[in-house]
């Protein structure tokens, strides 16, 4: 199923461009960047965005690459040159790609970890 965003000039009526502005509804609410932390707390932001946004399901995936940066932005583009060539993933999946790379492991215990230091 490949997906994508079309421009004005394809003149496509049910191009995604005509029902969502490149400029958020929202355009005053930062979204959240992302270098590589926290990536928990940073998928429940984006969902927050999206959900408020109204932000259509082939756009999600390209609105928050464009907020990654550092190590983030990396591992993104290595992950997009491993998806089917001009095919974007659906957010679930970019979703699930990001958190296996940047989530915590179950066994992690932050607590221990500062209770250690000296």
């Amino acid at each position: 199923m490949q997906q994508s965003l079309q421009t004005p000039s394809e003149g496509n009526q049910d191009s995604p461009r005509n029902s969502y502005s490149n400029l958020s509804r929202l355009s005053r609410v930062d979204f959240p960047k992302f270098e590589g932390y926290d990536v928990q707390g940073w998928v429940y932001k984006c969902e927050s965005f999206f959900g408020i946004d109204g932000t259509p399901d082939n756009a999600k995936v390209r609105v928050a690459s464009i907020h990654l940066d550092g190590k983030a932005l990396l591992w993104h583009q290595s992950f997009m040159r491993a998806v089917v060539p001009g095919q974007w993933p659906t957010w679930e999946m970019c979703k699930q790609a990001i958190l296996g790379r940047f989530g915590q492991q179950p066994y992690d215990d932050p607590l221990s970890d500062l209770m250690q230091l000296r």
